[in-house]
């Protein structure tokens, strides 16, 4: 480790040098006025001892003390959230992987860059609860049965703003299919950590899946309350009857609606 020199005087560092400055001026003075008296080397001598013990006086004054220096490598906290809920078992395709092998996959990803580049990540369960993940663990299985993302994402907030280990400005990584099903939403969450000033980052996960359709329409009648001879374009005030027809997809009875309105 290496050391460093400091002093701490017992007088202010401007008095010191005064003093040492008249006590300099007061040796020389005496070593003058026995130049004529004195052997030359006697008075020489005299005078080096003097400036010697000058030079001791405003040592001890100052008091320098070796201090050992340790530096400490500040590394960077980062905090990973992982959304583990029952919505990443769901494949985007039939033959793909799920959303939680996905997320597996970038985890492990994670986790190994930070740990090459000396970078602290605690990775967290953003389920249910917000609760800790084993090091180095990166398998995801879709244990969570709720979906509350945003209250977890704002209950995370104070560990990345309280993080005593590193003076760094810590960040979060989610990573998520981004399904919310109850709490506050995943934009009121991220609103807390930009107004924080906690960089938030997003992994995402699956396609936007809309439901497959369940019924198909085939035929669209429209008649009038008034006939119309020729087919011509009905007039304003008319009663018109608006009949819809369709048929279930995965089978079952034909499918007939109809509405009445006045144009």
């Amino acid at each position: 480790m290496p050391m460093a020199t400091v002093m701490n005087p017992w007088l202010p560092p401007p008095l010191l040098a005064m003093t040492a400055a008249l006590l300099l001026f007061l040796a020389v003075a005496a070593a003058w006025r026995t130049r004529r008296t004195v052997p030359r080397w006697m008075v020489w001598s005299a005078l080096s001892l003097r400036v010697l013990a000058i030079a001791c006086f405003c040592l001890l004054v100052l008091r320098p003390e070796n201090v050992r220096t340790e530096q400490v490598e500040k590394r960077r906290s980062l905090l990973l959230l992982v959304d583990d809920t029952q919505s990443m078992l769901l494949r985007d395709a039939p033959t793909g992987p799920t959303r939680a092998e996905e997320g597996s996959a970038a985890l492990q990803q994670l986790l190994e860059g930070f740990a090459a580049r000396r970078w602290d990540a605690s990775a967290y369960d953003a389920g249910e609860k917000l609760e800790p993940r084993l090091p180095g663990d990166a398998r995801l299985c879709g244990r969570a049965a709720s979906s509350p993302l945003g209250e977890r994402l704002a209950e995370a907030l104070s560990l990345a703003t309280q993080d005593p280990r590193s003076s760094v400005p810590c960040a979060g990584i989610l990573i998520s299919d981004g399904c919310v099903n109850r709490g506050r939403s995943l934009n009121d969450a991220a609103t807390l950590w930009r107004d924080r000033g906690v960089p938030l980052f997003a992994i995402a996960l699956g396609q936007p899946r809309a439901p497959a359709p369940d019924a198909q329409l085939s035929g669209l009648i429209v008649r009038s309350g008034e006939a119309q001879a020729g087919g011509s374009a009905i007039r304003g005030g008319s009663r018109v009857s608006i009949e819809a027809q369709g048929t279930l997809l995965s089978g079952g009875p034909q499918l007939i609606g109809q509405l009445t309105a006045t144009t």
